[in-house]
């Protein structure tokens, strides 16, 4: 029986659900007939009025310590058994790290059994360099990655580096930056891995 994918929207650093929907509405028209999408927004909360923005860590100024992040996963595990399950999750940027750490966590069994995805969409995700999270995998979860070779935020290299703690990833390289590429080889991929992920869910 035919139903809609449950998506889990993860933004990315100082930004809300709603700026990471407009960001990536090109790749969201190509699944939205199949898809329903939920956006989050992290219980770290700054600025004011029309400047306020989420955040789910603060980080020193070269990245290598993030304070915050168990807050945030915490909020992330009461969201799953509050409104869950989802079907996927699809993180940008920090939301992407949010993504990662969830899978790896289920797929090592330290996180509560109501924390349970089918597969996993990654844009511009860096390789945490807090050596407090470490990622080894192998993750068995379907996964898609899609990052940039002119990213001046996220160096692409560590973007594979989360791509290859995935058993078996779809990895899509683009030449441009930070973002959500509205590319049409980029919505051409997105496409068949949602539609694949559908048909194999709907199947089941």
């Amino acid at each position: 029986m035919s139903r809609k994918l449950r998506m889990l929207m993860l933004h990315g650093h100082a930004q809300t659900g709603e700026e990471m929907g407009l960001k990536c509405g090109a790749l969201r028209s190509e699944v939205k007939k199949i898809t329903d999408f939920h956006y989050y927004e992290s219980p770290v909360r700054n600025g004011s009025g029309e400047q306020t923005y989420y955040e789910f860590e603060s980080v020193t100024e070269d990245l290598s310590k993030y304070t915050g992040i168990e807050k945030a996963m915490a909020n992330l595990v009461q969201l799953f058994e509050e409104e869950g399950p989802f079907d996927g999750v699809w993180g940008f940027s920090m939301g992407a790290v949010m993504a990662h750490l969830l899978a790896e966590g289920m797929a090592k069994g330290t996180l509560p059994p109501y924390v349970t995805f089918s597969f996993a969409i990654l844009f511009s995700a860096p390789y945490p360099k807090d050596p407090s999270y470490p990622i080894t995998g192998p993750i068995p979860l379907p996964s898609f990655h899609c990052y940039g070779t002119t990213d001046a935020i996220i160096p692409h290299h560590r973007s594979k580096m989360v791509a290859d703690t995935f058993v078996d990833p779809t990895v899509i390289v683009h030449e441009g930056g930070h973002l959500m590429p509205s590319f049409a080889p980029v919505r051409k991929a997105l496409k068949a891995f949602v539609r694949a992920q559908h048909e194999r869910l709907c199947a089941a």
